[in-house]
């Protein structure tokens, strides 16, 4: 499923970072910002591969990290900070994570 980041096989790929949210309690939903190109993309576009990297001082045991897009998909990238997959194959590359 997950893939060890590899910036070779970009092709027509764009990258972003957000700084997410401070977690103050255990059990709780925090949602980043979301991320998307900035430039014009045909609306034909497809996404043939996602690459992501997060971290996180002093991981509490038993954090859940999803990585979600907007069009309802989200993938557990818990135990991969940073990591590549094609589970958003086919989605519109239009669509912000």
């Amino acid at each position: 499923m997950a893939q060890p980041f590899n910036a070779s096989t970009i092709s027509g790929a764009w990258a972003d970072s957000v700084t997410g949210p401070t977690m103050y309690l255990r059990g709780r939903y925090y949602i980043s910002c979301l991320m998307g190109s900035i430039t014009s993309i045909p609306t034909n576009a497809t996404v043939t591969l996602v690459q992501w990297s997060w971290n996180i001082a002093n991981k509490p045991a038993g954090l859940i990290v999803y990585l979600c897009d907007t069009i309802g998909g989200c993938l557990n990238v818990s135990d991969y900070q940073s990591a590549g997959s094609e589970a958003f194959r086919g989605r519109s590359e239009n669509a912000e994570y």
